[in-house]
Formats: structure tokens, C-alpha cells, sequence
């Protein structure tokens, strides 16, 4: 019974490439780079769990001049997120040029 349970819970772990619920501090990191070295407002943050780092797509809020549909791909930005061994964030956008996949795979 108690193996059985094991192997649910391992089996129910997520993967490389699967959506995750980050930590509030790593949610705070990344909304405050966002607006501290990108100038934008974070609307929509969403956390994949990689190899190593986390991967996140970050919906901002349109920019007033010019104007922009919410869902435009200049509002969307792709980040690296890797924590340091002292807890810090270690945080860098990717390029963007259409690859949206997570993990980058």
C-alpha cells in the first residue's frame, strides 16, 4: 500500500516542461525585473519547471502609444529564472523570434 502511494505521488510529480505554481518569492523576483529593467507591467505570469532553471512567459500590460491588443506578441516576454545557492533569483529574458515553447524544446 505505502509503495503504491509512492509510486502515485512520484508519477504525479511534474516533469521537464510542465506548468508549475512558483514560490511567491520567485513570482515577486520575477514581477519586480520586470519592472525594474523591462519598464513593464506584468499582467499574466506563468512558471514552467525545467532542467535546472524555470521558464516563464509574462504577458504585460499594453503600452498606451502605440496602441496594442492585450495578446500581442510585443506584450509577451520569455524568462530564464535559476536560483542561486545563497536564494537569490537569477533572472534574464530570452530572446524572443517566435519560440514560445517552454524549456525551449
Amino acid at each position: 500500500m505505502l509503495v503504491g502511494l509512492g509510486v502515485v505521488y512520484y508519477l504525479m510529480l511534474p516533469g521537464i516542461g510542465d506548468e508549475v505554481r512558483a514560490s511567491d518569492r520567485m513570482h515577486d523576483a520575477v514581477y519586480d525585473y520586470m519592472l525594474t529593467k523591462e519598464k513593464r507591467t506584468p499582467k499574466e505570469l506563468t512558471f514552467y519547471k525545467c532542467d535546472g532553471f524555470h521558464w516563464a512567459r509574462v504577458w504585460a500590460e499594453p503600452r498606451a502609444y502605440p496602441p496594442s491588443n492585450p495578446y500581442d506578441d510585443v506584450n509577451k516576454y520569455r524568462v530564464s529564472v535559476n536560483q542561486q545557492a545563497d536564494g537569490a533569483f537569477q533572472i534574464s529574458t530570452l530572446p524572443g523570434g517566435g519560440n514560445d515553447i517552454p524549456c525551449g524544446k
